[in-house]
């Protein structure tokens, strides 16, 4: 992987770009049932613990020196050893959490558009772009996320304003009809959606150190909480809680109910493509972490041979994964979150602290 520098604004872009993928998979999910109206709320509640968390964590990368974030973190915090250890192992969940998510993709979009192709098409096919993606460097995976931030951006304007007609108002309100406690409980799986990303954004010190750069990255992350928000109001706003929480891909559904003149009869096709587009940066953007972690663990300069090993471990274990589409999704939103928020917040933070009390930040 290619070195260069990357902006506050090129790394926060990729992030929101890539956040979107997992959106995708959990809009509204089944959160809905608990919350029922309230359903669209849960981001909203975890956005200052989110916020909070990552700007701890950015402040401590600030101090660390040029280079490596987390990794030379986890170091100072356990020592050389073990902290090898634990950069190794992030990397390596970094490589679950890609194949998990392609295998998703895969069989959702066979599930919702090519329906009876083989799932092999799609696995090789966009592991190659993330191969491609990732051997050119991250400078060109924050190049290819702004250009893609474009067309999801507009495609998204355009999914919300003509979804506004059909759009309920006794669906959305009062929010409070599922309690408090069950609106609370919705904030833990979107902080376990958004944790992967903190890798990412932890995975150098640049961007940070830039003036102001910490500030950029708190904006592109309350973006990402406020347009899960905004895709939950389509959502459930549209069919209701009831009916959101059985859907397997909310958004196509709803997508599909949107018609305007003809024109715009076929929206869903947009929605595949913000789709398709945004699954390739989030994988792409895991790859990279998980090539760099382990990188730095085993302290070789890696190359071709180490992307590839990634990219061939991600396929296997996305063919592993056994199940439909639904079946990855209970996977993914059950049992990997768990794992998400103790690697992605537990581990770091902690390291912080052991870093704080050694003296060495």
């Amino acid at each position: 992987m290619r070195e260069e520098h990357i902006s506050a604004r090129a790394l926060g872009g990729l992030v929101y770009c890539g956040l979107l993928a997992p959106m995708f998979r959990v809009v509204p999910g089944s959160w809905s049932e608990d919350a029922r109206q309230g359903g669209w709320v849960p981001p909203l509640l975890a956005l200052p613990l989110l916020l909070g968390v990552t700007a701890v964590l950015l402040g401590v990368c600030r101090r660390l020196p040029e280079g490596a974030g987390l990794p030379r973190l986890y170091t100072l915090a356990f020592g050389r050893k073990a902290g090898d250890a634990v950069t190794f192992i992030t990397g390596l969940w970094a490589i679950v959490v890609s194949a998990a998510a392609l295998r998703y993709y895969s069989e959702s979009i066979i599930a919702s558009v090519y329906q009876d192709t083989s799932v092999w098409i799609f696995l090789l096919g966009v592991m190659a772009l993330v191969w491609r993606a990732c051997d050119l460097g991250m400078g060109a995976i924050c190049r290819m996320a702004c250009v893609y931030l474009y067309i999801i951006g507009g495609a998204l304007m355009l999914l919300v304003a003509l979804s506004l007609p059909d759009l309920r108002l006794y669906h959305l309100w009062p929010f409070w009809t599922g309690g408090w406690q069950s609106m609370a409980k919705g904030a833990l799986p979107v902080l376990g959606v958004e944790a992967p990303m903190l890798l990412l954004l932890l995975s150098r010190t640049e961007p940070c150190k830039e003036p102001e750069g910490w500030k950029k990255l708190l904006l592109w992350l309350t973006a990402s909480a406020l347009t899960m928000t905004a895709l939950r109001v389509v959502v459930i706003g549209m069919f209701g809680w009831q009916t959101a929480a059985r859907l397997q891909i909310p958004l196509f559904s709803a997508a599909k109910e949107i018609y305007l003149l003809e024109v715009f009869e076929r929206i869903e096709a947009l929605v595949v493509a913000v789709w398709v587009l945004s699954d390739v940066v989030w994988i792409a953007g895991m790859t990279a972490v998980s090539q760099d972690y382990i990188r730095f663990a085993i302290k070789r300069k890696g190359g071709k041979w180490l992307l590839t090993g990634v990219v061939v471990l991600t396929i296997a274990l996305a063919q592993w994964e056994s199940g439909n589409a639904a079946a990855v999704r209970f996977v993914m939103l059950n049992r990997l979150q768990y794992v998400n928020l103790t690697v992605c917040y537990l581990l770091p933070l902690t390291g912080a602290a052991l870093a704080k009390m050694k003296g060495q930040i």
